[in-house]
């Protein structure tokens, strides 16, 4: 909540539709790890629902906690994520799997 109003805080309301929030747990960042589903749609529906409260909008929220091709499938499936931050994944091959995946979900 504290990161949320200090970011957001003073922008005016005709700025949010220019705004996508990325949300990465600090303790996944370098290492491989991410959270669960469960906690991933947690708490992004907490991001989401708190901005709502705060500002009457609704902003995108990214998710970029170690994304990977064995891993898009499952966070894939949770309707409140928007899209993915993919860091060392995106210079692999296997990007493309990432990439058919987060397709299929909006049909592009």
């Amino acid at each position: 909540k504290r990161q949320i109003r200090t970011y957001l805080d003073g922008v005016p309301v005709e700025k949010f539709k220019n705004i996508i929030i990325g949300y990465e747990p600090v303790w996944t960042v370098g290492v491989n790890k991410n959270l669960t589903v469960v906690a991933l749609k947690k708490n992004v529906t907490y991001i989401k629902e708190l901005i709502n409260k705060l500002y009457n909008v609704d902003i995108p929220v990214v998710y970029g906690g170690s994304i990977n091709s064995s891993n898009i499938e499952k966070f894939n499936k949770i309707e409140c994520v928007d899209g993915f931050l993919v860091g060392g994944a995106s210079l692999k091959p296997a990007f493309t799997n990432i990439v058919n995946a987060y397709s299929k979900k909006f049909n592009i």
